[in-house]
């Protein structure tokens, strides 16, 4: 008998099968299944690896935006110290609130929905498609911030978004 879905419930009869395995399967489920080698750590789709790439690229962000920190730091730590210009702490300033929010932040909470998503949900893995977009948002998420960590210097690209001015 079949439901109103067209779904035949006698198809539930045959599993679990006992049947034998077919040949080959557990070799490609190890394939499928195991840590990327080499360069295919680029490719890697399953969950628990693009959630640690995300959490590197967050952690490698949060160093940085902490060595500005300690600059700021050393520019508070004595009263009237010239260790810094005003321009440039204010610079600096905002170049650490910009890369500890959406370079650190973001990267830090998407990799622990990546991360803990599938294992609250009961499921093995999340169905990261082996697509184009996912390479470019695993690959692309660290490149504009070492961009923009390149571009730190006293001038026009801080001083334009410079949130405090004199």
């Amino acid at each position: 008998m079949t439901s109103e879905t067209g779904f035949d419930r006698r198809l539930y009869d045959r599993f679990p099968t006992r049947e034998p395995r077919p040949a080959g399967e557990l070799e490609a489920l190890k394939d499928a299944w195991c840590r990327p080698r080499g360069w295919q750590w680029v490719w890697a789709i399953n969950n628990n690896f693009v959630g640690v790439y995300y959490l590197g690229a967050a952690m490698l962000f949060f160093v940085l935006a902490g060595s500005l920190a300690l600059l700021m730091r050393t520019q508070l730590a004595l009263p009237l110290n010239g260790f810094l210009p005003q321009e440039t702490y204010n610079q600096l300033f905002t170049m650490h609130g910009t890369m500890m929010m959406f370079l650190f932040a973001v990267p830090a909470v998407e990799a622990l929905g990546v991360l803990l998503l599938p294992q609250m949900l009961g499921a093995r893995d999340l169905p990261f498609p082996p697509a184009v977009g996912l390479r470019v948002l695993v690959l692309s998420d660290w490149r504009p911030g070492l961009l923009l960590f390149a571009v730190l210097r006293p001038g026009p690209p801080t001083a334009a978004g410079s949130c405090i001015r004199r």
